[in-house]
């Protein structure tokens, strides 16, 4: 349902250009599945049955559009209710407006094949 409204919003947002391949709710879910399991172009061509240059062009196209619909789902607290919720150790930093954090566990290589590329990084392009 959220992905559907979200196609829904992004017509009223997005202007068509021209014919495409693949429609519009196909061109999000690309670009979705381009941003959460960072596959290859050649592997989404395969996936969307579309030429290599046309995918890449679909993503970056789409992207702008979805940057427009999604940023309103995003809140961000002002300064002032920041520094009200500060936890007492961070008191401080006063002009700290994010904590990241990249805590990072070190794991056991599993054994299983399946499990191992489960815990696979593409990040770091090495198995945790």
């Amino acid at each position: 349902q959220m992905f559907e409204c979200i196609v829904e919003i992004t017509k009223q947002v997005y202007q068509e250009s021209g014919s495409h391949r693949i429609n519009l709710r196909e061109r999000i879910l690309l670009a979705m599945t381009k941003l959460k399991l960072d596959l290859s172009y050649e592997t989404l061509c395969a996936l969307f049955n579309i030429l290599g240059q046309l995918c890449k062009s679909y993503f970056f196209d789409i992207l702008s559009a979805l940057s427009q619909v999604l940023k309103r789902c995003i809140y961000f607290p002002t300064a002032e209710e920041i520094s009200n919720n500060l936890p007492k150790c961070f008191k401080n930093f006063q002009n700290c407006r994010i904590v990241l954090d990249c805590t990072e566990i070190a794991i056991q290589k599993p054994s299983c094949l399946c499990c191992r590329i489960k815990f696979y990084s593409q990040y770091k392009k090495i198995p945790l």
